[in-house]
């Protein structure tokens, strides 16, 4: 795996990282390069089936929450000093260190039960009213979005997180916020029309994190019974062989289309990736890949052996496969499984490449993607950035996506894909990234507020941030177009990496530094990005407000 900067970088970068960067960037940008071919299918149109998917990742829901209260109690009691000095009133803004109605960006803090309702109910009415009309007449230069959801990717982490210890958290808190959330999804889509597939994340652990092969027993029955609703409209055959599969280890594949003579299948497969989770301190390392010199199995080796099966079953019988999981493989370059796990995941990957469209997670709050890639020994995972050389034009043969979360660590998102067969064959052709300023949301509800309304009618509004095929100009979402979309970013051809910095973050251009990620970090990322340049060019998107302060960290908790 290649290495990427430390997420812990305080200051500024160290000289051999610098070095290491610069280099390659130099004569990589020295060396002659050759145009891709554009993606095969990239100018034909599909005639067959479109399919539309909503991407809704860690909600980390808080129903403690106390607009204006101390972010040092996780926003659970007391007064913001930021809220005092500046207290709402008409023409004034919240200061961003000030917890507001809609929940506080780059704190300690979790989603209000407000911010999680009101972005159910945005969506229901972007797409899921079918009594509204088309909305493509209300987003300029973007495609026109679907009318509704096929199906849904909940990636995990429902429930707050621990960080009061006045307040900590309990098993109830895992229930309640599971299935407040499904009544949601219940409330919100149909679920025989729409299907919600879920994963689970370490917040979904009691405790976080350490899921014991002892206890899952429990944990999984408890899990696959407030998840039950999700399940019910499956055909009774169906719906048992996934509680089998559950049961046994927390993972599952779901149909969301049937292959026919004319076109593929489509078949969602979600992985309990707490497994082999780096964190998780129940569990060892995984047997090194075709070892079985072990005395105990490892609770992930029958997941990887049932994995292995399905992608199998999937090339012989004519289906494409879309992987969700909680935590992706690398997190910018860090990774997030132990060592023999990734290694054992990888190779999973890149040898069905040709059935997977990529994988999905949560997990790190941030928007990036990972390419999986071919090596002389096999396959690789290289992070977007790449501190290493480039990336040969054919190497790269699938994408590992994370999504931006609705807890604020920096603005509340989601995303809807779009997915169609072309020629039979299932593509992703694209999504369109929704999100909320969460600072500027919070100061037009202090405006009802101001005036006296005892009962603001203010409901969170979300915007699009962008398309992959409008700001990255990506046909699709392919191997081949990533190929040539990388070959662009490289060079920061069009502003693709000032694009992709931003997006990284969810547009919080702030110096604050969100649970950890300092302002020398972020600047490190963009020097990564495109050289020397990308130096000075963060300051465009990082600048303007409150300052870290000096020495301030605070701990990533995800």
């Amino acid at each position: 795996m290649r290495a990427n900067v430390p997420s812990g970088t305080q200051g500024s970068p160290p000289k051999r990282i610098i070095v290491a960067v610069i280099v390659p960037l130099i004569l990589g940008l020295l060396t002659t390069t050759h145009a891709l071919p554009r993606p095969e299918h990239a100018l034909k149109k599909s005639s067959a089936s479109e399919l539309a998917y909503l991407h809704l990742t860690d909600l980390h829901m808080d129903p403690y929450y106390v607009p204006d209260s101390d972010p040092q109690t996780a926003c659970h009691r007391g007064t913001s000093e930021a809220a005092t000095a500046v207290a709402p009133r008409k023409g004034r803004k919240r200061q961003l260190s000030s917890p507001g109605h809609f929940g506080m960006r780059g704190s300690q803090c979790d989603s209000p039960v407000v911010l999680v309702e009101d972005t159910f109910s945005f969506i229901k009415g972007k797409y899921a009213n079918f009594s509204l009309p088309p909305s493509s007449s209300l987003i300029g230069k973007y495609p026109p979005q679907p009318q509704a959801i096929d199906f849904v990717l909940w990636t995990g982490d429902s429930s707050r997180h621990d960080r009061d210890s006045k307040m900590p958290r309990k098993y109830k808190d895992i229930v309640d916020a599971n299935s407040r959330i499904v009544s949601l999804f219940s409330n919100t889509f149909n679920l025989s029309s729409s299907p919600v597939i879920p994963t689970l994340g370490n917040w979904e652990v009691y405790p976080s994190d350490d899921l014991d092969p002892s206890d899952s027993p429990a944990l999984l029955k408890d899990i696959w019974n407030l998840w039950l609703p999700l399940f019910d409209d499956l055909r009774s055959s169906e719906k048992k062989v996934i509680k089998q599969t559950f049961l046994t280890g927390g993972y599952f594949s779901r149909t969301i289309r049937s292959a026919s003579p004319d076109a593929r299948g489509l078949k969602v497969v979600s992985l309990n990736t707490v497994w082999v989770y780096v964190q998780n301190s129940k569990v060892d390392d995984c047997p090194k890949p075709k070892s079985h010199k072990t005395t105990q199995q490892h609770p992930a080796t029958p997941m990887f052996d049932w994995f292995r099966s399905t992608l199998m079953d999937a090339r012989a019988s004519n289906y494409s496969v879309l992987i969700i999981s909680h935590i992706p493989p690398l997190d910018v370059g860090t990774p997030l499984y132990k060592d023999n796990c990734l290694a054992t995941y990888t190779s999973l990957v890149g040898e069905f490449s040709d059935v997977i469209l990529g994988s999905t997670h949560g997990h790190t709050n941030k928007d990036t993607v990972t390419f999986v890639t071919t090596t002389k020994n096999g396959y690789d995972m290289v992070p977007v950035p790449s501190p290493g050389p480039r990336i040969a034009a054919d190497s790269i043969v699938g994408m590992a996506w994370t999504a931006p979360s609705v807890y604020p660590v920096f603005n509340p998102g989601f995303r809807v894909g779009r997915l169609s067969t072309v020629d039979g064959w299932w593509t992703i052709n694209g999504w369109t990234q929704w999100f909320a300023n969460i600072a500027d949301e919070n100061d037009k509800f202090d405006e009802l507020q101001s005036d006296n309304d005892t009962d603001p009618s203010y409901h969170i509004k979300y915007k699009i941030e962008y398309d992959t095929t409008v700001e990255y100009r990506m046909p699709n979402l392919s191997p081949n177009a990533y190929s040539t979309w990388y070959r662009s970013f490289q060079t920061n051809s069009g502003g693709l990496a000032d694009y992709y910095s931003r997006f990284v973050v969810v547009g919080a251009t702030s110096t604050v530094a969100p649970l950890g990620i300092s302002a020398a970090v972020i600047a490190t990322f963009s020097l990564i990005l495109f050289g020397v340049a990308g130096w000075v060019l963060h300051r465009k998107y990082l600048s303007g407000e409150a300052p870290v302060e000096a020495g301030e960290t605070r701990p990533l908790i995800q």
